[in-house]
């Protein structure tokens, strides 16, 4: 008996504390940069008129934006993503970015209204919390909603954008070379935060080259940056950026962290000729692109990888490597890392700090690498760091393939491991 009681009163707790959240002042989380305040074509805030004819239940929506109290967008936060799936009964159900939680909903027209529920009460970084605390009362304040195609929005009884969710798209990435994106670009202007468009500086180069794969790599600027993109539609989502960590002149380094902040807030794209723009949910131009010089963008599957084992045998030097996450990151430049492939099945080479040797063997597109013997010298941490990546990942590969002048060793499942240029 004294178990049950103990229960009840926790949920009733836990009741509390969220119906708290709505009320007392939370500090936004901040925004990475200033937004738009415009509504995109076709949606009305005010009355929530859709593309929809109904609520849309059974999705497991992701918030990608909120707004930031001061006529923007903020970019959701923390490795936890935040979600709402709305059932069929009435309830709301998701991830608030630190805990789950479940809530009450009801609809009628345009109209929704989100009741306070309970959530667990795992403790997370301040900002993830802040941004937990801003969610339920953003939730808690919507009174209509639009959905066109893969966006949903929320609005505040003013009208005003409020939360912005993306559906998981049925086709996550176009495999077609044919694809208007894919190909070579050069950024001509992007949005400043400060309401308005600007050329990329004088002397430098930002550069995004889409493959057929879902990747995007390119430089920001300074530094070099990978990502993936998925397509469905006039819908493209850019996620996972990552970029090497070089220093340049700060007025180069402030163009790029704006560059590459704005990636993950694209939403939709459009052609005009040659040139590609990109926008947000908002419908706010933040990026305009010229088609680059044509090049061959040949990217192989991760299931089918192509090559003939007689190509393998030459010299090869390392030029990035995957960082387990992604993403991949490039060699260091003062420090190269090299494999030479021999006809009798020895491989040798530089391992950046140290040399290597060992033995491999392939049969049609597969390949097995014994584990490498080394000599013993020390070198700084970065390097060393590389040496360790490099001899694990090499010993990890299970196929290859071959493309011109490059070659890549994949793991048994198709994972990228490294990427090598013929020399």
């Amino acid at each position: 008996m004294k178990k049950i009681l103990a229960l009840v009163s926790a949920v009733l707790m836990l009741a509390i504390l969220l119906s708290g959240c709505t009320s007392q002042p939370v500090t936004p989380a901040p925004a990475t940069t200033a937004g738009p305040t415009e509504i995109p074509t076709g949606i009305s805030a005010a009355t929530g008129t859709t593309g929809s004819s109904s609520f849309p239940t059974g999705v497991n929506w992701r918030l990608f934006s909120y707004t930031d109290g001061k006529g923007g967008m903020a970019n959701v936060i923390g490795e936890q993503p935040v979600t709402a799936l709305f059932r069929t009964d009435g309830t709301v159900t998701g991830s608030s970015g630190c805990n789950q939680y479940t809530a009450g909903y009801t609809t009628s027209g345009s109209s929704i209204t989100i009741t306070p529920g309970i959530s667990t009460l795992m403790a997370c970084a301040p900002a993830v919390m802040n941004q937990e605390s801003l969610y339920f009362s953003l939730m808690a304040a919507t009174t209509t909603y639009s959905v066109n195609r893969d966006t949903m929005l929320f609005f505040d009884s003013s009208g005003k954008a409020i939360l912005a969710y993306k559906r998981p798209l049925d086709i996550p990435v176009t495999l077609s070379a044919q694809a208007p994106v894919v190909g070579s670009w050069d950024l001509l202007t992007y949005y400043n935060g400060n309401n308005a468009m600007v050329s990329v500086l004088l002397g430098s180069n930002i550069t995004a080259v889409f493959t057929p794969d879902g990747r995007i790599n390119g430089s920001s600027g300074c530094n070099g940056y990978s990502a993936f993109y998925s397509l469905n539609g006039q819908t493209l989502g850019i996620s996972q950026v990552k970029s090497t960590k070089m220093a340049c002149d700060p007025e180069i380094m402030q163009q790029e962290n704006q560059y590459l902040a704005l990636l993950e807030k694209v939403n939709t794209y459009e052609m005009n000729g040659d040139q590609m723009v990109l926008y947000t949910v908002l419908g706010q131009k933040i990026l305009q692109y010229k088609k680059g010089q044509a090049s061959s963008i040949s990217v192989p599957t991760k299931s089918t990888p192509s090559a003939s084992p007689g190509t393998l045998v030459g010299s090869w030097a390392l030029k990035s490597y995957t960082d387990g996450k992604g993403g991949y990151v490039p060699v260091i430049a003062a420090t190269p890392v090299t494999a030479k492939f021999m006809a009798d099945g020895s491989l040798s080479g530089s391992s950046g700090c140290n040399t290597y040797s060992t033995t491999y063997s392939t049969s049609g597109q597969s390949i097995s690498i014994s584990q490498a013997a080394t000599t013993r010298m020390a070198c700084e941490p970065a390097v060393m760091a590389q040496e360790t990546a490099y001899l694990t990942l090499l010993s990890k590969a299970g196929k290859f393939a071959i493309f011109n002048d490059s070659m890549t060793l994949y793991d048994s499942t198709g994972t990228v491991l490294l990427n090598y240029k013929a020399t």
